[in-house]
């Protein structure tokens, strides 16, 4: 393994990526909470829709950066560099495909979505049978995404305790130079 950590903009936008999917998760399972005439409910799917496209946007931010800047080589066995692979493809598709699924869904209803007031984004022209179909797709890939990420942090666990291979380390910024 190279005895540096990852440059600062991918760290960033990998935090970044974390913190707002774990908000944006915390909006859909919350609102749940909320009777449908509860405003609150309405705000808080809004800041579901919000955040999803932040991510989304950040993610292919995070596909161009990692396209132009070299991260830390890391060594490991062939299986394991392998996994990392498919894994990372894995997050990063599914951080794409998941925002756009979830416009599709809502676009099936006709109505703009509004973004916490902020900005207001049409709707595409869809069927609601095939906005049904894609909002389900999109449920189905949240659920995919939910448990790639148990699997992404326990790997970075598996690193950081086991294989003491410093991969964690140098995504926290804490490989000594």
């Amino acid at each position: 393994m190279s005895n540096s950590n990852w440059p600062p903009a991918i760290r960033v936008q990998h935090w970044l990526t974390v913190l707002l999917v774990v908000m944006c998760i915390g909006a859909v399972w919350s609102h749940e909470a909320f009777d449908k005439s509860n405003p609150v409910r309405a705000q808080l799917m809004q800041l579901h829709f919000l955040l999803g496209g932040s991510i989304g946007l950040l993610t292919v931010l995070r596909l161009a950066t990692r396209g132009l800047v070299n991260g830390p080589a890391h060594s490991m066995a062939p299986v394991v560099a392998l996994l990392a692979k498919a894994g990372h493809l894995g997050l990063y598709l599914l951080l794409v495909l998941l925002p756009v699924c979830g416009y599709v869904g809502v676009s099936g209803k006709g109505l703009p979505i509004d973004l916490l007031g902020l900005a207001s984004i049409p709707p595409l022209p869809v069927s609601a049978e095939t906005a049904k179909w894609v909002k389900e797709l999109h449920e189905d890939l949240g659920n995919a995404l939910i448990a790639l990420l148990a699997i992404h942090v326990a790997a970075a666990l598996f690193h950081a305790v086991v294989l003491k291979d410093r991969v964690l380390a140098s995504m926290l910024g804490r490989v000594d130079r």
